[in-house]
C-alpha cells in the first residue's frame, strides 16, 4: 500500500465463501440515493447531537458504517471470520468473531466521520490498532488525550492532568453509543452489527466507570 499522509486502511472480512474489503481514509462518507433511512439525523437522533437536520439530513456517523451493517446485516455475532487489516508496512490478521471483527471496522470509520463529536477520535485512527482489547484501547486513549494535554500546555492553556475532561468526553460516547445501536437495529436481520456497537460502548463505559481500576491494572506496566 503505497504511503500517503491520509490515514489508509484496507479491512478484508471473509464469512464463509465472501469476501468483503472496506477502504477506509480520511474522506467521509457522503449521503446519495443509497443512503438508508436508519441512517437519517432524525431516526433515533443522539441525545448529544447538536447537528440540525435543514443543514444535515443524515447522521455522519451512520453513514461511516452504512455499507458495513448492509454487508454483515445477516451474520451472527459468533460466526467466526478471517480478518486482514494492511495499512503502510504493516498486515494484522485473525480468525475472531463477526463482532470483534466489525467493532473494529466500525470503530475506525466512526472515529474518520465528520460526526462533531466522534471526530475526537481522529488522531487514534491515525494510529489504529486492529482488534485491541481493553487494556490496550484504555492505554492509547489516555495517551492519545495527555498529549493534547501537553501542547495546550505549551500553547499557555489550562492542561487537564487530571484527566477530567477525558472521562466527560466518553460519557458522551457512551449515550452516543446507545443511540447509534437504536439505529443499526433498524438496518439488520442478526446481532452481529449491533453487538459490534455494543463492544464500543463497553470501552467507553469502562473509561466513564472504571477509569481508576482500569488504569491501576496498567500501572504495573510501567
Amino acid at each position: 500500500m503505497e504511503k500517503s499522509d491520509s490515514t489508509y486502511y484496507l479491512y478484508k472480512i471473509k464469512a464463509g465463501e465472501t469476501v468483503n474489503e472496506f477502504k477506509i481514509g480520511n474522506s467521509p462518507a457522503i449521503a446519495g440515493a443509497n443512503s438508508p433511512e436508519w441512517a437519517r439525523l432524525d431516526c433515533h437522533k443522539c441525545t448529544v447531537c447538536n447537528l440540525e437536520e435543514e443543514s444535515s439530513p443524515y447522521c455522519p456517523a451512520a453513514l461511516s458504517i452504512a455499507e458495513i451493517i448492509e454487508q454483515f446485516k445477516d451474520i451472527v455475532s459468533y460466526h467466526e471470520v478471517e480478518a486482514e487489516v494492511i495499512s503502510s508496512g504493516r498486515k494484522t490478521s485473525a480468525r475472531i468473531p463477526a463482532q470483534s471483527a466489525l467493532s473494529s471496522v466500525m470503530g475506525l470509520c466512526l472515529a474518520l466521520s465528520s460526526c462533531p463529536i466522534l471526530k475526537e477520535f481522529r488522531a487514534m485512527a491515525k494510529f489504529h490498532l486492529p482488534f485491541s482489547n481493553t487494556e490496550e484501547t484504555l492505554y492509547r486513549a489516555v495517551g492519545n488525550y495527555l498529549i493534547k494535554q501537553y501542547f495546550a500546555y505549551k500553547s499557555g492553556e489550562e492542561a487537564d492532568w487530571d484527566l477530567k475532561g477525558l472521562r466527560e468526553f466518553y460519557s458522551r460516547v457512551a449515550e452516543l453509543n446507545t443511540c447509534l445501536a437504536c439505529r443499526v437495529r433498524e438496518g439488520t436481520n442478526e446481532d452481529a452489527a449491533i453487538n459490534a456497537v455494543v463492544i464500543l460502548d463497553n470501552y467507553a463505559k469502562n473509561v466513564e466507570y472504571m477509569f481508576e481500576q482500569a488504569l491501576e491494572k496498567i500501572k504495573k506496566y510501567l
